[in-house]
């Protein structure tokens, strides 16, 4: 028990002028080493573990260590599932793809209307003028909106600024 203390209370003299730039290279090189090696367990350990970047499974018991390496083996056998998913389901699409895109004349121009597939270039270019106008139509209908809109809030403003007079 003594040792222990001995050990736990030379680490944190150690850490202490660790951090304070007061070691010497040995004396930095045995704080290493204790924190590699010691079993303790100590907050104050635990943290100059944490602020020197240090990294150990050496300190854990023996369960410990089988659970990490338990969550490794999980996570490595995630990783390994999602790939195996991810190339099934590429492989799938793209065999999918290529067989919807059938090899087709680069000079048809094709549009769906209606659920109905047209081929006619000149129905194609009507129906694009239609829906052009449309569009033209509705812009003009919505700038119009819009104008009523604003001086219907500017006759407000103009309202509230004539009811009180400035002071």
């Amino acid at each position: 028990m003594d040792k222990d203390l001995d050990e736990l209370s030379l680490i944190i003299r150690l850490g202490e002028r660790y951090f304070d730039c007061s070691l010497s290279d040995a004396e930095e090189e045995l704080l290493r080493d204790m924190l590699g090696r010691t079993r303790l367990s100590h907050p104050a350990i635990d943290e100059l573990r944490a602020l020197t970047g240090f990294r150990t499974n050496v300190g854990l018991r023996s369960s410990e260590r089988r659970l990490k390496g338990r969550v490794r083996l999980v996570s490595g056998v995630a990783a390994a599932c999602v790939v195996i998913f991810s190339l099934g389901l590429y492989t799938t699409v793209t065999r999918r793809a290529s067989a919807i895109s059938a090899p087709a004349d680069v000079t048809t121009c094709v549009a769906y209307a209606g659920g109905k597939r047209i081929t006619d270039q000149e129905a194609i270019i009507r129906l694009l003028g239609e829906d052009m106008r449309e569009f033209t139509r509705d812009v003009r209908a919505s700038k119009e909106s819009f104008s009523e809109e604003l001086s219907d809030v500017a006759r407000i403003i103009d309202n509230i600024e004539n009811e009180y007079p400035e002071i």
